[in-house]
């Protein structure tokens, strides 16, 4: 069980209830993580929707749907949080962007070199 949000639902239950139900609305549309575009499968858990700026620092922003992004569970630790639940990356999207660059030139190298070793 995870405390905070069970204190914060039993204080506030229908902001908790409002920011769960724009999270999910999120994830039926965006369903890939924002960086490395996997989707969650039928036996690996859905991916989180991440805050871009927590609810505890603006809570009338807590259900826009332009502060919420789709992570993998890895990224939304390493990118969104800066590898520690406890803190928040302010600059999240250049991040994302900036990961992603990184995937795809990975990518590129590995179909250039598969198509020499085809040779």
């Amino acid at each position: 069980m995870n405390i905070p949000r069970f204190v914060n639902a039993v204080r506030h239950p229908f902001t908790e209830y409002q920011v769960q139900r724009a999270k999910t609305k999120h994830r039926k549309v965006h369903q890939r993580c924002a960086v490395c575009g996997v989707a969650a499968t039928f036996f690996s858990r859905n991916n989180d929707v991440h805050h871009k700026t927590p609810v505890h620092v603006d809570p009338n922003a807590a259900t826009d749907k332009d502060n919420l992004v789709t992570m993998c569970r890895l990224h939304h630790w390493l990118v969104g949080h800066l590898r520690n639940w406890r803190t928040w990356n302010r600059g999240v999207i250049k991040h994302i962007e900036v990961v992603k660059h990184a995937y795809t030139e990975i990518e590129h190298e590995k179909e250039a070199t598969e198509k020499e070793e085809s040779r």
